[in-house]
């Protein structure tokens, strides 16, 4: 494996020296491809978080976090989201976009969803005869129903209270959001088959799912206690426990034998933090994390891109 920069030795300044020295420290990891750096300042518009992961030589995976519903130009030279993926798409074809939809939401659809980031870059590798770079990794409204699905995140359950009683409330609550898990479970045995031969990615996914299972079970133990907690309390945790759920089945997507070098991630800022300490345990981080507050700006300089083995890297 080479490591090939466009500037020269005689050319570095000091502050790129670490960037440099790190890459070089990552060959071992690399296998018939080549690494690509950011060496010079890039600014991510409409990015909150933004981090790197690679395991051994199988893949690299970037996650990018935004807030769906706003936008926020950086100062120049920057790029936008959409951009960003679709450049490393055109250089290396085996990438793989995981995008925060239903894999059975229409064309149509998609391009009215109120993120930027994942209407454009839909968008985008459209126009480029690339949709089928994308993973959709969105599975709560097929298994929920997108009626279940878009009251738990639209409605707010504490005002049931003043509308139905208690038993119902409780009843609505299990057919609507516990139910399913158990369902999806029985219909297909196999739905959280880890689908790695890998030990350790095949460990992560199967303690992940103890959790999912635990979590799952505390919040039944709640529903089900001669006290309940109010209403409003139980959504926040089946929020939180049908986030995880999503993001189990994008970790699998990452983790497959059927392996890609390069995935890009691109989802809220729950998902991003959710899968960052997931992939921590058993990747190497390839530099600190960036995380922004809203209308600050990521800068993607030392940033890195796996290439096909063919592809000449180039800085952007």
């Amino acid at each position: 494996m080479e490591i090939k920069y466009l500037t020269s030795p005689t050319e570095f300044k000091d502050s790129d020296l670490d960037t440099f020295t790190h890459a070089l420290d990552l060959e071992k990891y690399f296998t018939d491809k080549y690494l690509s750096i950011v060496q010079h300042d890039l600014f991510l518009n409409n990015a909150i978080s933004y981090s790197q992961n690679l395991f051994q030589d199988k893949f690299l995976i970037t996650l990018i976090g935004e807030l769906h519903e706003k936008q926020w130009k950086c100062p120049k030279p920057n790029i936008d989201i959409s951009d960003f993926v679709r450049n490393i798409v055109k250089k290396n074809p085996n990438t793989k976009v995981l995008i925060e939809y239903p894999n059975d939401m229409p064309s149509d659809v998609i391009k009215q969803i109120q993120s930027q980031a994942i209407r454009d870059t839909y968008t985008k590798l459209e126009a480029d005869n690339n949709v089928h770079v994308i993973i959709p990794y969105d599975f709560r409204p097929i298994i929920l129903g997108p009626t279940a699905n878009r009251d738990l995140y639209q409605m707010d359950f504490s005002r049931l209270s003043g509308r139905m009683h208690q038993a119902n409330i409780l009843h609505y609550i299990r057919t609507h959001f516990l139910d399913p898990y158990i369902f999806m479970q029985n219909r297909n045995p196999m739905v959280f088959s880890p689908n790695t031969s890998s030990p350790e990615l095949s460990n992560l996914l199967q303690s992940e799912k103890t959790q999912l299972d635990y979590d799952f079970n505390e919040i039944v133990r709640l529903v089900n206690s001669e006290n309940p907690p109010p209403p409003g309390q139980i959504q926040i945790r089946l929020k939180a426990f049908w986030q995880k759920v999503t993001d189990w089945f994008a970790l699998r997507e990452v983790f497959s034998d059927d392996q890609n070098a390069n995935f890009i991630f691109i989802g809220g800022d729950k998902h991003f933090e959710f899968l960052k300490s997931q992939l921590q345990k058993i990747t190497i981080q390839l530099d600190q994390s960036k995380i922004s507050e809203e209308n600050k700006c990521i800068n993607l300089a030392g940033s890195f891109t796996y290439l096909p083995y063919q592809v000449q890297p180039r800085t952007w």
